[in-house]
């Protein structure tokens, strides 16, 4: 019954996953177009390394500021915990994606951010 329901659950995230973040990239993509309503005059080196992990992480953020706001030391240490852990999560796995398609495809670096 947990297996059943923890698949369900896998599957409901994924398609989640899947119906959200093509809608997301159009908008991070459309922040640095100048022709649109809405262009930021930021470099798209800065919205893909700081506005994208900021966005993609809001909700943790916020839950762990309300679990942090009930002002106890196990509470806010705990919340520490969990962004620390988030981060540390967050970069290993985007390093080694990054990584293993730099090594696989046989890509070269060339990449600045000027």
């Amino acid at each position: 019954m947990i297996g059943i329901k923890s698949i369900s659950q896998l599957a409901i995230g994924i398609a989640m996953v899947v119906v959200f973040s093509d809608p997301m990239c159009d908008v991070l993509t459309e922040l640095t177009n100048p022709d649109n309503f809405s262009y930021i005059p930021v470099k798209a080196f800065y919205v893909s390394f700081v506005v994208t992990p900021i966005c993609s992480n809001a909700s943790e953020l916020v839950s762990s500021l309300i679990f942090a706001m009930k002002r106890r030391r196990v509470n806010i240490s705990m919340t520490y915990s969990q962004l620390y852990g988030a981060a540390t999560m967050n970069n290993t796995l985007c390093l080694a994606i990054f990584m293993a398609l730099v090594y696989f495809r046989n890509l070269n670096w060339e990449y600045s951010a000027g």
